[in-house]
């Protein structure tokens, strides 16, 4: 089993949060400073966590940290915000996973809105033909469509996404 990445303050700070946050029920999102405090913590609904732009905007260069009580990984408004606000990593927990963005910049966000859906379709039918064959659980269908739909992005545009259990 791979162990969560501590070679920053911040991604200690974040790794100690998401094993408090990964199973409850409601969205909780959390910006960390570099250094590893935590700048601005906000519980929301089971779809959605919402900050003041008015906050984001002193938050950028840091690491922002929620979890998704759907077990999916990153949404494209997480990679948006991320862009927009130049966190230096957006990660999302879910109950079984860690999943990790960084070094996202605005000029990947026009490709990975333009590749997204076409990505999406075409990581779906290899993942169906996983199901039929036994390779993956249906039940794990939608979350691992979007996992691997973000590492193959990330492959073709250029930015760091990992998943760690």
């Amino acid at each position: 089993m791979q162990t969560p990445d501590f070679r920053t303050p911040a991604r200690i700070a974040a790794a100690a949060i998401e094993d408090v946050i990964r199973k409850d029920l409601t969205e909780t999102g959390v910006l960390i400073a570099p250094d590893g405090v935590v700048f601005l913590k906000r519980q929301g609904r089971p779809d959605k966590v919402a900050f003041p732009h008015k906050e984001l905007q002193r938050a950028g260069g840091m690491t922002f940290t929620h979890n998704h009580p759907n077990g999916y990984a990153h949404s494209l408004q997480d990679v948006r915000l991320s862009v927009h606000y130049r966190f230096h990593e957006v990660r999302v927990v879910t109950p079984d996973f860690r999943h990790i963005a960084s070094m996202l910049k605005q000029e990947h966000m026009g490709p990975i809105l333009r590749s997204f859906a076409r990505v999406e379709k075409s990581t779906l039918d290899a993942v169906q033909d996983e199901v039929r064959r036994g390779l993956v659980n249906p039940f794990d269908f939608g979350k691992e469509v979007r996992h691997r739909t973000w590492q193959r992005l990330s492959a073709q545009i250029g930015f760091d996404y990992r998943r760690q259990p």
